[in-house]
């Protein structure tokens, strides 16, 4: 079979498939909230890989990873609506309509806006009075239109709403505009692994509480928060298939006869090297003493009250 629906999901590089493998095994599993060594590495990989993405985003704000732009969504729409309205298209993706059905059930007011023939939604549209936030595609995943983001998320200031944007379809490919407080990605769609998102929330303003609600196509069972076992696995190679190259940097006199556990020991001192030193890593450091230090106090407390 020959696969051509590049639309709905593309298949896996295998640049991103090297990247994630040292990550899968060994001492690349680590749990990236560990101060060992291992754990170090595991987070200096997750930030790394979190400036690479933020890379091809509009400036300002940070980048959370999620489960995929489902949960981005939905952590945006249900996050930010508080008791306000939300707007979106009638021709939405269906993990954004369904979140805003959901909240329809939750007395919410939900608007749908009409689309032309062409399927783009008029700029011009008056936004209801107390919406609190409108929410639109930047590229529809059906049929490729790409709508005027950049005039909507003005109107949507205009209204004091807040604007998000689904740019899954647009993520790597084209430039996305200026103006969205939010923005969802997800890696599957450029030819990254399954399973792995991020929400892009821009100023503290839009920093939204988090909500894990299961309609229908909502069952999330992770949290945006806490960067677990599977996006350690998987967020690396989110990035390299943006660069197309190893997140390792395998030097050239190694290679794929070389032992796995040598290849992960190189990976883990090359973005070690790579970020301590930098103000991130030395802030990360500076938690890890500090983390280490309450540690030990805790230890110590019990035999001194003995």
């Amino acid at each position: 079979m020959i696969y051509l629906d590049y639309q709905a999901t593309t298949p896996l590089a295998p640049e991103a498939r090297d990247a994630m493998l040292p990550w899968l095994t060994g001492d690349g599993s680590a749990n990236p909230h560990s101060s060992h060594i291992a754990g170090r590495a595991a987070k200096a990989a997750v930030e790394h890989a979190r400036e690479q993405v933020a890379s091809l985003l509009p400036a300002g704000g940070n980048v959370y990873f999620t489960s995929g732009a489902t949960e981005a969504a939905n952590w945006a729409l249900q996050g930010i609506a508080g008791k306000g309205g939300v707007v979106l298209p009638a021709t939405e993706h269906a993990c954004v309509r369904d979140t805003a059905l959901f909240l329809r059930e939750q007395h919410h007011d939900v608007t749908l806006l009409a689309v032309d023939p062409d399927g783009l939604i008029d700029a011009s549209t008056r936004i209801p009075a107390g919406t609190t936030i409108v929410a639109t595609m930047h590229v529809n995943n059906e049929i490729g239109v790409i709508q005027p983001v950049e005039a909507l998320a003005k109107a949507a200031h205009d209204a004091g709403a807040l604007f998000f944007c689904d740019a899954v379809q647009s993520y790597g490919r084209i430039a996305i505009p200026d103006g969205c407080d939010m923005i969802a990605i997800s890696a599957h769609k450029i030819h990254g692994p399954k399973g792995v998102g991020a929400l892009l929330p821009k100023t503290p303003a839009t920093r939204c509480r988090i909500t894990l609600p299961a309609p229908s196509s909502m069952k999330i069972a992770t949290s945006v928060f806490f960067v677990t076992l599977k996006l350690i696995r998987v967020v690396p190679s989110f990035f390299s298939t943006l660069e197309l190259s190893s997140l390792a940097g395998e030097s050239e006199d190694c290679e794929n006869t070389a032992p796995q556990d040598k290849k992960i020991k190189r990976n883990t001192s090359k973005i070690l090297s790579d970020f301590m030193g930098t103000p991130k890593g030395d802030a990360l450091m500076f938690q890890v003493l500090l983390s280490n230090c309450f540690l030990l106090l805790h230890q110590l407390v019990p035999i001194y009250q003995e």
